[in-house]
């Protein structure tokens, strides 16, 4: 049983993130993905408000969790995802910098990213936090819609042209 079972195993579902409450409206209705989804939380809420929805994740455990009307689960390493076309694409405190050109990529026009992950100002592993100004950089190529730095993350709402 890998790292990311174990933590599931016993884990109760969390309460959906706020910002996503706060910005999923901005998306067309359509296909969303959740990287990094754990227990599908954010997932079944986009679902529930008309969203055809992936989500990935690395943890059978959490994925069996996920499972609800509308939303279609992946177990793989996120690099070895094969990205479709999205309206929404959501990832919540996960970074894997190779990855964010296929995020752009998969994007359709007008279509929406909301991305929030940890910043510099964290205490877990450098390699998974955020340099200053690290999370705008990296998007530069969509149009910011907003943009909020938190004590530990920082979060930030884009749409691709």
């Amino acid at each position: 049983m890998n790292k990311w079972d174990k933590k599931y195993l016993h884990a109760s579902l969390p309460e959906v993130n706020e910002h996503l409450k706060r910005f999923y409206h901005l998306a067309k209705r359509g296909k969303a993905l959740d990287i990094a989804c754990g227990m599908g939380q954010n997932a079944k809420f986009l679902a529930s408000k008309g969203f055809e929805v992936e989500c990935v994740d690395i943890s059978k455990i959490a994925l069996s969790k996920a499972k609800s009307r509308g939303v279609t689960t992946f177990c793989c390493n996120i690099e070895e995802f094969l990205f479709g076309e999205y309206d929404l694409i959501v990832c919540f405190n996960f970074l894997l910098r190779s990855i964010h050109p296929k995020i752009i990529k998969s994007l359709k026009p007008q279509g929406i990213l909301i991305y929030e992950t940890f910043t510099y100002h964290s205490k877990i592993n450098p390699q998974y936090r955020l340099a200053k100004n690290e999370l705008l950089q990296e998007f530069l190529e969509l149009e910011i819609l907003h943009y909020e730095l938190f004590k530990t993350k920082a979060l930030l709402v884009a749409q691709k042209s």
